[in-house]
């Protein structure tokens, strides 16, 4: 009896083991409600969204989360977060809808393991890259004053 109990621990403990791991997601920036100042901006159809960190500020020894926001009346609302492990990107959590269960994708030596491989973009494209804060603004204007785009958009480089 007490070998039977103890086998089903172990049987437990084996099948919750790997349950926890895919749970871990590193911490570092992975929990933020709203774009910290220092967030990258980027613009797709008028909207600009907010990136943290900029893919400048991940390398090697990065292991966190970037995460993609869209405003929201006066707040923010989560578009997407890529999970990274020392500087390489290991899953995906898109949202599209509020009210709609995320899309999420894992990969492992950039290959997709786990999600719809139809709707899972390419892990090369995972981390994204963004404006420096302020220079969305900067290129919008800039759209009027052609002339002197050259110094006018001076320090904002996408990275």
């Amino acid at each position: 009896m007490h070998q039977g109990r103890l086998l089903f621990s172990l049987l437990l403990l084996a099948l919750a083991v790997p349950c926890a791991a895919a749970d871990s997601l590193p911490a570092l920036n992975c929990k933020l409600s709203q774009p910290p100042a220092s967030a990258g901006e980027e613009f797709d159809h008028g909207v600009t969204l907010r990136i943290y960190p900029r893919a400048a500020e991940i390398d090697s020894t990065y292991s966190g989360c970037q995460t993609m926001w869209l405003p929201k009346g006066s707040g923010w609302r989560l578009v997407s977060q890529v999970m990274v492990e020392k500087g390489v990107p290991v899953g995906i959590r898109m949202v599209s809808d509020p009210g709609a269960p995320p899309l999420v994708c894992h990969y492992s030596a950039g290959q997709l393991v786990e999600g719809d491989a139809t709707q899972c973009p390419a892990a090369a494209f995972l981390i994204q890259r963004s404006f420096p804060p302020g220079c969305v603004d900067k290129i919008q204007a800039m759209a009027t004053q052609s002339p002197q785009a050259d110094a006018f958009l001076q320090g904002c480089q996408s990275d």
